[in-house]
C-alpha cells in the first residue's frame, strides 16, 4: 500500500486505542526529530517537535482504507512539522494544565536502529560514548506505545500512568 512500517504500527495502534476506550475519533501524539534543514544537521541541541495526529478509526471502514487514511495524516503532519506544538495549543486557545497534555493523552513514538549491534554510541578522539540503561518510573502520557525498529526485530513496549491501568 505504499506505507512505512512506522505508518502501519500507527494504524493497528490506533485500532487498538479505538476498541480500548470505544472512541471514533483520536488524536495521538507523535514526535519528530526537528532537523529538517541541512543548516542545523551538525548542531548539538534538541530540536525535537511534537505533532499531533487526528484519525478516525470508525468500524465501517476496511483496514486498507483506514491505513490509507493514517498515511496522509501522518504525511501531511510531517509537511508541517516545523510548527511548533506551542504555537498550535496557543493558536487554539487551550488553557494548560501542568499536569495534562492539552491536546492528547496517548503518544506514538517510532524510531530505527542506526544499526549499532553493542552499547557503543560514537566518540571523540579518546572519549567514547555508551549507553546507560535508566529505568524510568513515570509516564509522561496516560499511554505511550514506543516501537524500535532494528535490523531483524520490531520491538515494542507500552509505557503507562499505573494511576489509570491496572
Amino acid at each position: 500500500e505504499g506505507v512505512s512500517l512506522s505508518m502501519l504500527v500507527m494504524t493497528v495502534f490506533n485500532i487498538l486505542l479505538s476498541k480500548i476506550c470505544g472512541q471514533e475519533d483520536l488524536v495521538t501524539g507523535i514526535v519528530t526529530a526537528g532537523r529538517n534543514h541541512s543548516d542545523i544537521q551538525g548542531i548539538i541541541g534538541m530540536f525535537v517537535n511534537t505533532l499531533p495526529l487526528r484519525n478516525y478509526p470508525e468500524p465501517g471502514k476496511t483496514f486498507k482504507h483506514f491505513l490509507s487514511e493514517v498515511k496522509e495524516s501522518m504525511l501531511d503532519g510531517f509537511e508541517h512539522q516545523d510548527f511548533q506544538f506551542e504555537d498550535i495549543v496557543g493558536l487554539l486557545g487551550i488553557a494548560g494544565d501542568a499536569g495534562r497534555n492539552p491536546l492528547f493523552d496517548v503518544m506514538f513514538s517510532y524510531d530505527t536502529d542506526p544499526g549499532t549491534q553493542d552499547d557503543t554510541v560514537g566518540g571523540l578522539g579518546e572519549l567514547n560514548v555508551s549507553l546507560v540503561p535508566y529505568d524510568n518510573k513515570t509516564a509522561k502520557f496516560d499511554l505511550t506505545l514506543n516501537a524500535h525498529e532494528t535490523a531483524d526485530d520490531l520491538l515494542l513496549s507500552f509505557e503507562y500512568c499505573t494511576a489509570l491501568f491496572t
